[in-house]
């Protein structure tokens, strides 16, 4: 059962949020996209140039090829929510070693939402999402199955120490549909 563990004006986090087979079918997905070199990189997908420092991000979007699997995460998440999220972009992220995302806010969208996908993470490694909420500092450790949910506030990913990459579902939701001319629910890209 998910439980609301941080609950902020902008920020909310959760814990236990997909359930088992979902969770297992995403670490498939990603060995299996991994060895198919399916995964593009940032600046391949459209993000600005300075959202990403020292080395690229990996992107698998869910696209109609994981239909199947953006439904159930869907699913599980609108549980959670509360709110029926169908159209949110959903894209894997794997941040590689000594790689981060500097402060920013997703101001481009009415919502943002983070899954740790790593069954172990530690504390040493880094790549705590951090946030500002009334002029405090907070940080989030990559915790396997937590979700951040983020509503247009400053944040930003600190670098990842780790050999491992670091994977997360990333949403992203809008009512608008373009974002800098790019359709941001549309599923075939």
């Amino acid at each position: 059962m998910s439980l609301l563990i941080i609950q902020m004006r902008n920020v909310e986090v959760y814990n236990n949020v997909l359930s088992n087979d979902v969770l297992i079918e995403i670490e498939e997905v990603i060995v299996k996209a991994n060895i198919l070199g399916e995964f593009i990189d940032n600046d391949i997908f459209g993000w600005e140039d300075d959202l990403v420092v020292h080395d690229k991000i990996k992107i698998l979007p869910l696209n109609d090829k994981y239909k199947i699997l953006y439904n159930k995460i869907c699913e599980n998440i609108n549980k959670i929510l509360h709110k029926n999220i169908q159209g949110i972009q959903l894209n894997i992220h794997g941040i590689p070693k000594n790689a981060y995302i500097p402060h920013h806010t997703d101001s481009h969208v009415d919502f943002a939402i983070t899954i740790y996908i790593n069954r172990s993470w530690s504390f040493d490694y880094g790549g705590f999402l951090k946030f500002k909420e009334n002029d405090k500092n907070f940080k989030v450790m990559p915790k396997y199955n937590t979700m951040v949910y983020l509503k247009d506030v400053l944040h930003w990913v600190t670098p990842n120490l780790s050999d491992e990459i670091r994977y997360t579902i990333q949403g992203f939701y809008t009512t608008n549909i373009y974002y800098k001319n790019i359709p941001i629910n549309d599923f075939s890209i």
